[in-house]
């Protein structure tokens, strides 16, 4: 019995994430960033000082020549830092400590280490790679979209596509201006307004007041509940 509580939970998780990883509408949450509307399309945003890391999560930007830099550490939209092929080379650290010798005569004594010579470079993470010392999708390498922005097809990751900014039409696999107005979908609350930014690709809420804000952690741990009350609800029957 309780083996199928344990599949059950799995499944769970599993639709979870597929819905999280599903395109984004416009009741999605973005971590570290904003929602934004162009066209056809939903995108995320994101907040000052950070990058985006995938569809609806940006992170804190790091350099691969830090010292406490970490393996998996974002150094760029879409780029993680990973080792650098050293072949195996190695440094030499040497450290002073203090010692005495038979006569009590203080003395220094150089111990001499070899360190692996770890490294870090900044690399495109799975399915993207560098155009213009850009990290784009992979399938997008070749694609142009003019006033868009090249993403993939939910069904078919390999199938590149244009998703035009706000106010523009797709004609002829390009994204040209168009004479009628995207009309804003956007979940804007009572003291934002939806408005077009500055340089025309994007409708966004703008909210001068903190009460606008809402955390994007607030989703997740609403849908870990979610799925915590639907296993204890099958137990109990």
């Amino acid at each position: 019995m309780k083996t199928s509580y344990i599949v059950f939970f799995f499944v769970c998780i599993q639709l979870a994430l597929s819905f999280n990883n599903a395109a984004l509408t416009d009741k999605s949450e973005c971590t570290n960033g904003f929602l934004v509307q162009m066209a056809d399309t939903f995108e995320c945003r994101c907040n000052e000082n950070f990058i985006p890391i995938s569809e609806d999560k940006c992170e804190v930007k790091v350099e691969c020549s830090d010292k406490d830099v970490k393996d998996g550490d974002y150094c760029g939209p879409y780029a993680k830092c990973v080792k650098k092929d050293t072949n195996g080379q190695l440094k030499l650290i040497r450290t002073v400590r203090k010692g005495k010798d038979i006569k009590k005569a203080n003395v220094d004594v150089v111990d001499v280490v070899d360190v692996v010579n770890v490294e870090y470079e900044c690399k495109c993470i799975d399915k993207y790679e560098k155009k213009d010392d850009v990290c784009i999708l992979s399938a997008c390498k070749d694609k142009n979209c003019e006033k868009g922005k090249c993403i993939t097809n939910d069904e078919n990751q390999s199938v590149p596509i244009c998703a035009c900014n706000a106010n523009h039409i797709l004609k002829d696999d390009k994204c040209e201006k168009d004479n009628v107005d995207t009309v804003c979908t956007l979940p804007c609350k009572d003291k934002s307004k939806c408005k077009l930014n500055d340089t025309e690709e994007y409708l966004f809420c703008e909210c001068n007041d903190p009460s606008c804000t809402v955390s994007a952690a607030s989703k997740n741990i609403i849908s870990i509940l979610g799925v915590l009350s639907l296993i204890v609800l099958s137990m109990t029957i």
